[in-house]
Formats: structure tokens, sequence, C-alpha cells
């Protein structure tokens, strides 16, 4: 109140949660995971839509698909659409975001999942940030890009690429007839003439 500036200098730093002042979300990865760890509980006591508590210190989310020999080891949070295949391991401390995907065998501790990421059969996620096919080891602040899906990717990227793909290629195809059009392994097609 009295002590804001007016318009258009009163910035506010939006760098933490109200309820957890002290806990700064972006001065390290370290000190980010931490404060998302000290939120979850504050989180799911607003009342989340959807959100349940399936046993003490896990909590999933709506469209949540865990197979029956999973193991949920608390505290974990699962968000919406997460998909965990048999035999994954998740827990303690972690965060599977949104539509996030664990494959069959994975493991999944102090980590985190951003939305719409998969975690390949039988890795094993620890003491990191995955955010598509980049993981950052949140302790020592490294960061790699994973170029093979099979371990780490994004769901978004690579399904739509392959459907734009294709889309293109049968335009293509039906828009010049008297060429062969043959999809590249990137987004671009090449233009094969007719033998």
């Amino acid at each position: 109140p009295s002590q804001w500036l007016a318009a258009p200098h009163d910035i506010v730093l939006a760098n933490c949660f109200p309820e957890l002042p002290e806990a700064k979300l972006f001065h390290s990865y370290a000190g980010f995971f931490d404060t998302l760890q000290k939120a979850l509980p504050i989180i799911a006591a607003r009342g989340r839509v959807g959100l349940r508590q399936l046993r003490p210190g896990v909590w999933a989310g709506l469209r949540t698909h865990i197979s029956e020999d999973a193991v949920l080891e608390g505290p974990c949070w699962l968000g919406a659409g997460v998909h965990i295949e048999k035999q994954a391991h998740i827990g303690p401390n972690a965060i599977l975001e949104d539509s996030s995907w664990v494959g069959a065998g994975a493991e999944v501790r102090d980590s985190l999942i951003t939305p719409e990421t998969h975690l390949g059969v039988a890795t094993s996620l620890n003491r990191s940030l995955a955010l598509g096919n980049t993981l950052v080891d949140w302790q020592t602040n490294s960061a790699a890009k994973i170029a093979d899906a099979f371990l780490l990717c994004s769901l978004r990227a690579a399904p739509l690429r392959g459907r734009l793909d294709r889309m293109a290629y049968r335009v293509a195809n039906f828009i010049v007839p008297e060429r062969r059009f043959i999809p590249a392994k990137s987004f671009t097609l090449d233009v094969t003439p007719l033998q």
C-alpha cells in the first residue's frame, strides 16, 4: 500500500511462493527444486481441482495412469495426465508434471520431469530436472542435451514434427504429381524426379 511506487514504477519481484517468502525460486537449480518440494504440501492444501492423495505424501492429478506394479514413494507429485509404466519407481522427492510419461522400469528420485516429457524405459533420473530433451543436474548446475529420444525427449515436438512431415509429403505429391517427394529425416523434404 503506502510503500508501493506509483505505476509504471510498481515492480513486483515474483521469485517465491507467497507462503514461502524465504525460499527463493530462481537463485539456483538446487534452490528451485528445494522450494518446489516445500511448496507441494501447500499446493495440495489449496485443493487443486482433481488432485487426490493416494497415500500419505503421494498426490496424483486427473487422468493419471499408474501401472499396478509401479512403486510410488512419497513425497511425490503426479500432475494431470501422467503415465507411469510397469515396474517404474517414483520417489522419494519426485515431481512429474502434467502429461509426462515414465517408461517401464525407469526410476525418478529427487527429480522433476516437466510437462510433456518422456523418460525412457529402464532410465534412471536422479537429482535432475528433465525438460524435454534437456537434462539439468540441480546439484552441479550442469546441463546436457540428450540426443537419444529413447532416453529422454519432449512428447510435444517429435510427434508434431512427424505429422507435419507426413502432411507436407501428401500435399507436395498432390500439388506436383509428376515428381516423387521423399520425406527427409529432418523437417525439410527432398525432391527426386521420377525415373
